[in-house]
Formats: structure tokens, sequence, C-alpha cells
């Protein structure tokens, strides 16, 4: 698979730039390119993937696959621009999409999010099988991509989607997040805020989240792959983790859980063993004190 051409929207986010460089460590397997509203660089792009200029871009580098990253990733965001929202996330994978189409691109790997777009009544641990019924605008869009690409990719390209649970890293590096949050305001000394202390996420360390890709590289399940780390901890564990790591004593302010959120979230991971030989290799743990150093 020498020369294998990679197009990678979405470039300058957290996970497009850890992706960015787990794939320019593999320069004879991968040609890379990317694009993105910023950046820049001799194989980058800088254009919005709602433009009309994102067509002739992607037909020219006439990629083998397409990862597909750019968006926005913000839920607070989707509901206060709900119109904006749907634009980068729906109308933009649309957009995508239909340029791929006038390719050579055999493989579209979508990431999602899997924390938002399933009903919020589901058992935990969520299956890809249960209801698709998101309650914010940002969990609406995400899902409305994923049916753009099943149903145009029909026959004619492989594809992926790949929903992640929330997704975390260095926290000098991701910028934004619960976990970036609470390192900030305590390492600036200031009292964080808990939104609902027994909510409940699924958190997946940004590795394991780049091997995932990597597989779906290789592997198209033509369907959609719950990537999470199969357990769910309360805000206020989770709180209690960062603090002891950071050897601070600052009690968080305890405010109400938004009821535009997800109260618990935890997904099934069996499917990503079984078509792609995933599993998650960071616990919860180990990630936080990789994170936070």
């Amino acid at each position: 698979m020498n020369n294998h051409r990679i197009l990678v929207t979405g470039s300058e986010g957290f996970i497009g730039k850890a992706l960015h460089q787990r794939l320019l460590s593999n320069p004879r397997l991968y040609e890379l390119f990317t694009i993105d509203r910023n950046g820049f660089g001799a194989n980058h792009r800088t254009v919005d993937i709602t433009s009309d200029k994102l067509d002739s871009a992607v037909v020219k580098i006439n990629p083998a696959t397409i990862i597909h990253l750019a968006g926005n990733v913000s839920l607070q965001f989707s509901i206060e621009n709900p119109l904006a929202d749907f634009k980068s996330n729906a109308f933009g994978t649309l957009n995508l999409i239909l340029s791929a189409l006038k390719t050579q691109c055999r493989n579209f790997i979508y990431i999602t999010s899997g924390g938002a777009i399933y009903d919020t009544s589901a058992a935990l641990p969520v299956g890809e099988t249960a209801l698709i019924n998101p309650v914010s605008p940002y969990g609406l869009s995400k899902s409305i991509g994923e049916e753009y690409l099943r149903l145009l990719a029909d026959g004619q390209l492989n594809w992926t989607s790949l929903a992640l649970s929330n997704c975390y890293g260095s926290v000098r590096e991701q910028k934004k997040g619960f976990i970036f949050s609470m390192w900030r305001d305590l390492s600036e000394g200031t009292r964080p805020k808990v939104y609902g202390p027994t909510v409940s996420r699924d958190f997946i360390y940004i590795r394991d989240v780049l091997d995932a890709i990597e597989l779906a590289i290789e592997t198209p399940t033509n369907r959609r792959v719950n990537i999470s780390s199969g357990r769910g901890i309360t805000l206020i564990d989770l709180y209690s983790k960062i603090t002891h790591l950071l050897d601070s004593r600052i009690d968080p302010e305890i405010l109400p859980f938004s009821p535009k959120g997800v109260f618990e979230s935890c997904l099934d991971n069996s499917l990503a063993r079984d078509l792609l030989g995933w599993s998650p290799k960071v616990d919860i743990d180990e990630g936080l004190r990789l994170s936070l150093t």
C-alpha cells in the first residue's frame, strides 16, 4: 500500500493534529494531505468544508481515503447557534461526500459522537443498534452527516463511522473539555465548577482513538462502530482523581446539570473488537497521568 493517499479534514483540531503526527510517522506507507480553515504547509489546503471551493481541492488531491474530522464539536455552540452547527456538521459533511464521489476515493472514515447521538433512555453500555434520538442540535447534525454517508456511499465507496465517547489527551494541546477546565482552574487556584456531580461520562484516551482510525483505514466496516473505554465515571469521581494528581485540596462548586445534555454516557465497544480487532489500552488513571503532566 505504498503511496496510499490520505486526506484528513479538520487537521488543525485536537484529534486532527494528533492524527497528522501519527500518519506522518509512516511516510512510506501514506501520502498525507490536509484540509482545514486554518493551517499551512505544502500538502495543506486552507478551505472551509462548507465552501464551494472544497470540490476542486478534493478532486485535485484525489485521495484513496478520507478521514473526516472537520466540523463543530461544541454542544453548547450548537444550542446557541443551531443553524451554524447544521451548516458545519451536516451540510459540510454532505459537501465533502459529494466531492469524494468525484474522485478515486474508496474509503471514507467519519468521526462522530457516540455520546450525543443515542437515545438517553437506552440501557448502558449503549450498543450500535440502540435508537438514534439526540437531545441536542450537535447530536442531530452529527447523525444527519452519518446518514448522508450511509445513503450516498451505497456501493460506490466503503465507509466507517467511528462513534467516539469523550476523547481526551494532553490538556496543553486539547485546551477544552471537562478535564482541561478542571486542570486550568486548579492550576490557577480558582474553584472549578462541576455541573451535576453524579453525571457520568465514558472517556477514551487520544492514543486509543488514533489506533482505531488506523485500523479503519485498513479495514472499512460499512457501518457505525463505537470507540470507547466501555466504562463510565462520574464527574465528581473524575474530579477527585484530577485533584489527587495535582495535589490540590480545592473543593469544586457544585451546580445543577443542564437539561440539554446527556446525564449518563457509556458505550459498548465490543463491535470494535470484533470488526476492527481494536480494544482500549489506556485506562483513565494512566490517561489522566499522561494528560496532566
